[in-house]
């Protein structure tokens, strides 16, 4: 023991991040995954653990394993609800088991495309099955066309009319606070079932109107 005390431990070596946090998105799931690499070659498993700061938060939150999250303590985190974290922010601390020594990532903040109606017309290219879609000024599917989105977002005061022979389709979730009319041969179509399927949220009015011969 006659070493005892003389040890140099800033010999010793943190975990390295070779590479990421790099995302992998659709329109309903997505997943941030990294690469670490062992600070002491042989020694003790990687652990992993995410990080999470929301928008206008000034801390960071140890991410929690429920029904937005899953493998929080592993190399890729999976989200499973993308409309919920819109714009939060990741990182991820990489430590070899249970050693208080580690390395952070860089932040990563999550975005899907997005795209806006306006009465101008759409802020960007018009939607697709994986574009964020709100609607801010009045739409009617008979005028202004049929689409797709990965989520709906129809703000207060707004009005979209599904016409006869048109159609809404999303991927997703669907808030609405302002008014959808349906006519009697327009289609609203939200898909998903069971665990897959998306929230329909009626901050608003929703009115179907169907006529007969």
């Amino acid at each position: 023991y006659s070493n005892i005390g003389v040890f140099d431990f800033s010999l010793g070596r943190p975990p390295s991040i070779n590479s990421g946090p790099d995302f992998n998105m659709n329109c309903a799931t997505a997943s941030i995954s990294i690469t670490g690499h062992e600070g002491f070659i042989g020694g003790k498993a990687l652990t992993y653990q995410w990080y999470y700061s929301a928008p206008g938060d000034t801390n960071w939150t140890m991410v929690p394993d429920n029904i937005i999250y899953d493998n929080v303590t592993s190399s890729t985190l999976n989200i499973l609800n993308t409309f919920a974290v819109i714009n939060y922010q990741y990182y991820c601390q990489v430590k070899e088991n249970d050693h208080l020594c580690f390395t952070a990532s860089n932040a990563v903040k999550f975005k899907l495309p997005t795209t806006t109606w306006t009465s101008s017309g759409w802020t960007h290219s018009g939607p697709t099955s994986n574009t964020m879609t709100t609607l801010d000024y009045a739409y009617n599917t008979v005028i202004d066309g049929s689409f797709n989105a990965c989520n709906l977002v129809i703000n207060t005061g707004v009005i979209l009319d599904v016409g006869d022979a048109t159609y809404i389709q999303v991927g997703k979730n669907v808030l609405n606070n302002g008014v959808i009319e349906l006519r009697t041969k327009g289609a609203f179509v939200q898909n998903g079932i069971g665990g897959m399927a998306g929230n329909f949220t009626n901050n608003g009015i929703t009115r179907v109107r169907k006529s007969t011969a």
